[in-house]
């Protein structure tokens, strides 16, 4: 089974040490988010609410808030609409395996 990434849309400012358990979230799965992640670089987020850097935490939270939420949400609606495209079942190209001289192929299921 694939990792899942949740991602939670809070509206209010973050404290930290909150907990937002009781939030509504969506999880992603990796292979999904590192097909794509080269254009969340395009953003500038907080790492857990400190460092300012490009893209999304991968192991942490990101805080995405002013214009970086807005060209966030414009990046993730553009993927949206081509994956409105895909069949219900298709395959992602991941990382070149050298040892078996050919790319990685993920396949991923749309649910409604």
């Amino acid at each position: 089974m694939a990792l899942k990434h949740e991602f939670l849309i809070i509206d209010k400012e973050y404290a930290l040490g909150e907990d937002f358990q009781e939030e509504e979230s969506v999880e992603i799965s990796d292979y999904l988010l590192l097909y794509i992640n080269d254009t969340l670089k395009w953003i500038v987020t907080c790492w857990n609410n400190s460092k300012v850097k490009p893209g999304l935490n991968y192991y942490g939270y990101s805080i995405i808030k002013g214009e970086a939420l807005h060209n966030f949400t414009k990046i993730i609606d553009a993927w949206k609409m081509i994956f409105l495209n895909a069949p219900t079942v298709f395959s992602l190209t991941g990382n070149y395996l050298l040892e078996e001289n050919q790319y990685k192929k993920y396949t991923l299921t749309l649910r409604s």
